[in-house]
This record gives C-alpha cells, structure tokens and sequence, in this order.
C-alpha cells in the first residue's frame, strides 16, 4: 500500500474511531496491570473502588447528558447546534460542581466510612471529576463527527498518564495517593485542549437553563435504566469490597480486568451484528438462523481465548499483578464461566434491540437488580468471593433466561433454536 493511500486509509473517520477505543481500552489495561503490579493487593483493591465509584457517576452522566447529546445534537440546524454545545458544557461543569461537594459534604459528615481513604480523597476526587470531564468532551467531538480531536485528547491523557506511573513505579515508590495524583493531573492538558477546541464562549443563562429542562425531561428512564443495568453487572463487585476487604476486591477487578480484553471483541461483534441483524430483519428473512450463525462463529474465537486463560490462570496473575494474587486463580475460572454465558446472551440482546423491545430490556435488568440487591450480602457473607461469583453468574443466568422466555413467547427467536446454541 503506497504511502498516501495509507495515511487516507487510517484518517478515515471510521479508523479513527476504532484507533481510540484501542487505545483507550488498551491504556487502561496496561495502566491497571502496573498498578496492580506497584501498589499490592490491598492498595490496589482501593483504587479499584475509586474506578467502581467513576464509573457508576459515568454511567449517569452518559444516560443523563452525554447520552441526550448524542441524540439530539443531529437534529438541530447549525445555529442551534452551538447554543446547544456551549449552554451544555456549562451544565456538564455545574453537575461536577454539585458532585464534589457533595463528595466533600458526605466525607465531612460521615468520616467514619471513609476513614482508609482520606489521603486519596482529593486526588481521588479530583481524577473522576476530570475524567468525566474528558468523556464529555470525547462524546461530543464523536458526536460532531470530529473523531481525530476525540483521538488526540485520549492520546495526550492515557500517554502521560502511562509514562508518568512507569516512571515514579520504576524509579521511585509509588503509593495510591500518588498514583491518584498523576491519574488527575494527566487529565488536564487534554481537558484544556477540549476546551479550547470546543470554544463554547461566555456562558448564557437562558440558554443553560432551556438545556437543562430539555435533558431533565428526557433522561428519566434513561437514567433509571442506566442505574438498573449498572447495578445489576456491578452490586456484587461493589458488596464484595464492602464485606470482604479491600484485598478481594483488587484481585476480583484485575480477573476482570483480564478477561476486559474481551470486551472489546464482544462489542466489535454486537456493533457489527446489529445494523446486520436489523437489516435482516427489515427484509423478513429468518432473523433466529443469522443469530445462530454469529453466536457460532463468535464461540471459535472467544471459546478458545477462555480455554487459555482458564488453563493458565495461576500464570496470567502472576504476571499481570504478582505472587499475592495467585491465591486467587479460582476467580479466573469463574470468569471464563460467566463470559460464555454473556456470549450466549448476545443473541437475544441484539433480537431485542433488532424488535425495539426495549421493555423487556429494561425488566430483564429490574429483575436481575433486585435479585443482586435482595441476595448479596447473604451470599457473600456465607461463601465469601465465592458468593460473588455465584452472584454474578445467577445474575447473568437471570438475564439470559428471561430474555429467552419473552423472544419464544413473542415467536421471535425458537426456544429449540435457543437450545440449539
């Protein structure tokens, strides 16, 4: 390939989309290995109930503002467009404002809770709010169909940030309270060249307030949902921590951590199988029989991945965190159990979006919600991690089996078919 048609070929939008999932999936990847590595097991499983934390507060920001922006950017007219993107990065730092101080307020009047954190508090709070900051900005430049500066942002963050931790990790000591610190102040150059990107201006009261209103009004059941399904995947990650110490918790997120890899091959595969199966179904072929064939080709390549890491398990942990966390491999097999039964669930996922029916969607993830909430900590307290990987498989069983049971009742996919894969 000559030179030119290369440089064409990896500035398409489409390349330049996927380039930054690698890299972001790869950096955190990378990043959690070599803090899991310096920090021991205990520190680290605190720093993974910092990222447990991000991530929940994403996952609302994502269905209350960077969600709605997604949608209803397209729609307006060029004018609309930036009043719209100016009068919402003023809101996404309004709702950061209120989160911290309500983090500080909460620690302030219950200290007790937070007692083994208190020297990461700042920095910890610190690295989510800029974090979050920096996936607004993210969304909205994919969003403006703007992929390169998205790239660009993640590439000054996750490239600091990795070079900064390898190098206080090889030459000095790195503590959490450090590696906090260098996670938040590696957000800030890229944040400043989002903004000064983005120009949204001298803030307009008017216009803030309508934005406001506008998201208010259309992300309640996103919210909900959102919270729903969040919960229902995380609350026995999120108990096990709680009940079980901090040292359960590091080695449970660097399992899955691990096994994340994976993720990113599963949603390369629902990416693509749905406008497929979407067409498919548009078309009034046999939607079930394309659903079986994808599920099948997706077994011979990840079937294979969880034979390898289940055969090398106590290896994998040793090399990615240290001898601490071999004690550990048994949670590496439970791992490749519940990841084929994720596997064996994208079908029905993607026949439910394929039919818009997102009710069922919704209810699968209220059930299994309830369930985590209603059986975890007697499950945990009496089977200890064990609990929790029985908890997370039964909640994925859960899902899998009721969505199953809505797709044969509604004649949709067969359940001689379902019992076929």
């Amino acid at each position: 390939m000559k030179p030119l048609e290369m440089i064409k070929k990896f500035s398409n939008p489409k390349m330049l989309m996927l380039t930054d999932q690698v890299l972001v999936s790869g950096a955190s990847f990378a990043t959690n290995i070599l803090l899991a590595r310096s920090l021991g097991l205990s520190e680290y499983g605190k720093f993974s109930a910092i990222i447990l934390l991000q991530m929940f507060i994403l996952s609302m920001q994502q269905a209350s503002i960077t969600g709605i922006f997604q949608v209803m950017f397209p729609g307006f007219d060029q004018k609309a467009r930036i009043r719209y993107s100016a009068s919402l990065i003023f809101s996404e730092v309004f709702f950061l404002l209120m989160l911290s101080i309500i983090a500080l307020i909460a620690n302030l009047a219950v200290p007790v809770v937070f007692a083994s954190y208190q020297p990461v508090i700042i920095p910890g709070l610190l690295s989510i709010v800029l974090f979050l900051l920096q996936d607004y900005l993210r969304k909205v430049f994919l969003t403006k169909e703007q992929p390169a500066k998205a790239l660009w942002i993640d590439a000054i963050t996750n490239i600091l940030q990795m070079l900064a931790l390898a190098f206080v990790s090889i030459f000095g000591k790195l503590d959490l309270a450090l590696a906090c610190w260098i996670v938040a102040l590696t957000f800030i150059p890229s944040v400043t060249v989002g903004v000064i990107w983005l120009k949204p201006g001298k803030p307009d009261i008017s216009e803030i307030k309508s934005t406001v209103k506008l998201h208010k009004a259309k992300s309640g059941w996103l919210l909900l949902s959102a919270l729903l399904q969040w919960g229902s995947g995380n609350f026995f990650v999120v108990a096990a921590g709680w009940w079980l110490g901090a040292a359960a918790l590091g080695a449970l997120r660097l399992a899955q951590y691990i096994y994340g890899l994976l993720n990113v091959l599963l949603q390369a595969i629902e990416n693509y199988t749905v406008p497929k199966a979407a067409s498919i179904h548009a078309g009034g072929k046999d939607l079930g029989a394309y659903l079986k064939i994808v599920f099948k080709k997706s077994l011979l390549y990840i079937v294979p991945l969880l034979l390898l890491l289940s055969v090398f398990a106590k290896q994998v942990l040793q090399l990615a965190g240290g001898a601490d966390y071999t004690q550990y491999s048994y949670i590496m097999y439970a791992l490749a159990f519940i990841y084929l039964l994720i596997l064996t669930g994208n079908p029905f996922r993607v026949a439910l979006r394929v039919h818009f029916m997102n009710k069922y969607y919704f209810t699968g993830y209220l059930i299994a919600a309830g369930f985590s909430i209603c059986t975890a900590r007697w499950m945990i307290l009496t089977w200890n991690l064990n609990g929790v990987l029985a908890g997370l498989f039964l909640t994925q069983l859960i899902l899998v089996c009721y969505w199953a049971i809505i797709l044969t009742r509604k004649n949709i996919i067969a359940w001689k078919l379902f019992t076929s894969f």
